[in-house]
């Protein structure tokens, strides 16, 4: 239905996200929107996923934001790595960070590197 647009639908074993990054009108009905803070790489399958979805109070936003726009960038370096989403929701207090990776293997290896402490 909507051709020229970027979609990529992810999914597990018992849960799936339909992913459409545009800054014009979505084909959703009802969308969670977000504003993106940083992104690096593209999302595009295949891949394995990682959605983290953190609650922050409006207090504690300048804070986390500040957290991630200065990150150091040492996932990027990381074997495996394909993209980030850092993600600002436009309702709500749920951010979500957006990893994509190559394949589960290398999701998991970065967790045991110096570079996830």
């Amino acid at each position: 239905k909507h051709p020229s647009e970027n979609m990529v639908l992810m999914q597990g074993e018992d849960t799936a996200v339909l992913i459409h990054e545009t800054s014009g009108e979505t084909g959703f009905q009802a969308p969670h929107s977000y504003e993106s803070i940083d992104s690096v790489g593209e999302i595009k399958n295949p891949g394995y996923a990682v959605l983290n979805n953190i609650a922050v109070t409006q207090e504690g936003r300048p804070l986390f934001e500040n957290r991630f726009k200065n990150r150091a960038g040492k996932v990027e370096n990381e074997p495996g790595f394909k993209a980030i989403r850092v993600l600002r929701p436009l309702e709500g207090d749920t951010y979500v960070i957006l990893t994509l990776w190559e394949e589960e293997k290398a999701f998991q290896d970065w967790q045991q590197s110096n570079s996830y402490q």
